[in-house]
């Protein structure tokens, strides 16, 4: 016999081996199908964030994930240890995911565990011949040189979510693909809470 919870969860089933009937009589038996929980708290400068969140095993494989809609996340899962994965939604940068390593969690226990990401905001735009103008950007991070976002202005400024640090953002005029093209390199830094706006006139 196997007995498993209905429900999302990634609880394994009971399997009951050996169950033996007999004429005229009920048989009994009792299982637990308790597992462990782990409820995450995963926030973005102090206020609970939309992230995406895997749950591996220590073999690596991914045993159960979700969403957690700026809202505490409660899994159910076998006890043991994992490691999670954190995705803040709408946050850019190399500090955009975060691994928890080694949590462990406990038959019929509730583990709580918090992340805070900190980011601050970059509001971009580009302009010619001072008026609104429509450029691609690439932000990189400064110290690895990694893309972390791009995206494209469509004369209007571009705000985006960044991890705090030092970044180098390229504006480039769109839809020009040849040494012709119109643009503007310059440095941001990025700090907890602030917001950095940078209106930048390319040639």
């Amino acid at each position: 016999m196997e007995i498993w919870q209905h429900s999302l969860n990634a609880i394994s089933p009971v399997i009951l081996k050996n169950v033996q009937t007999f004429n005229d009589q009920t048989v009994y038996k009792t299982v637990s199908l308790d597992g462990a929980k782990v409820k995450l708290l995963i926030s973005n400068n102090g206020t609970l964030w939309d992230s995406n969140i895997t749950i591996k095993n220590t073999e690596g494989t991914n045993v159960i994930g979700g969403r957690t809609y700026g809202e505490e996340k409660e899994f159910q899962i076998d006890p043991g240890i994992y490691t999670i994965e954190i995705i803040g939604r709408t946050i850019y940068g190399l500090q955009a995911t975060y691994n928890m390593e080694n949590v462990i969690v406990e038959t019929g226990e509730v583990t709580e565990k918090s992340y805070n990401f900190k980011t601050g905001r970059a509001v971009i735009g580009g302009t010619y011949g001072g008026e609104a103008f429509d450029v691609g950007i690439k932000i990189v991070d400064a110290a690895s040189e990694k893309t972390v976002y791009g995206g494209r202005t469509y004369k209007q400024n571009k705000e985006v979510i960044l991890s705090t640090g030092k970044y180098m953002v390229h504006m480039f005029e769109h839809g020009v693909y040849n040494s012709s093209a119109k643009g503007a390199v310059f440095p941001i830094e990025i700090k907890e809470g602030e917001t950095v706006t940078e209106i930048r006139e390319i040639k």
